[in-house]
């Protein structure tokens, strides 16, 4: 009997000690694993911050080109607008010339008609060149919100619309229109 207190004593004493190296086991374990978590969230923090930074970046970048484009290319606009206007100047200047000097009833229409054939050379010289004239292509936010808006994308060069695809607003020359605008100015859909 008396072993079996002594067993029983000694099994006692065992046991909480034992229990006390596996709670300290488990406790160390446990002091790891938030230690790595709270490291993987610094990183996680680091990066997601990272990330912005960089995007944020190429934002300004982006936005920054497609201003000094579109002023390069309203400069442009203007001048070619200005050329064509001292051309339809100097013509209209000739033309008063002539009538001064000609016949006064034949030359008044002669000029009329000159100077009417010349403006409108004029007028379609300027719409040709504003036309010629591109601002830039569309970023992908207006291709996603004239999509959205159900308006196809007109390939002005080809004479064809895209509902969607990889032309959708991707072609070097176009414009966002409604379909049946699209069809209306005699433009087919895309094959």
């Amino acid at each position: 009997m008396k072993k079996i207190m002594v067993f029983a004593l000694a099994a006692a004493t065992m046991v909480p000690l034992f229990a006390q190296g596996v709670v300290k086991k488990v406790e160390d374990k446990t002091s790891d694993a938030a230690k790595a978590t709270g490291k993987t969230a610094e990183k996680v923090a680091d990066k997601t911050k990272d990330t912005a930074k960089d995007a944020a970046g190429a934002t300004a970048d982006g936005t920054k080109k497609v201003a000094e484009t579109t002023g390069k290319e309203a400069k442009k606009v203007g001048e070619k607008t200005k050329d064509v206007a001292q051309d339809a100047g100097k013509a209209t200047e000739k033309t008063a010339k002539k009538v001064a000097d000609s016949k006064p009833v034949q030359a008044t229409g002669d000029a009329a008609k000159t100077v009417g054939e010349k403006t409108a050379a004029a007028g379609e010289k300027v719409g040709h060149e504003v036309k010629k004239t591109v601002v830039g292509p569309p970023t992908a936010s207006d291709i996603a919100d004239n999509q959205a808006k159900g308006r196809v994308w007109v390939n002005t060069d080809s004479g064809v619309y895209h509902t969607s695809g990889q032309f959708y607003g991707k072609t070097k020359e176009g414009k966002f229109m409604t379909k049946a605008a699209a069809e209306k100015a005699g433009y087919k859909a895309a094959q």
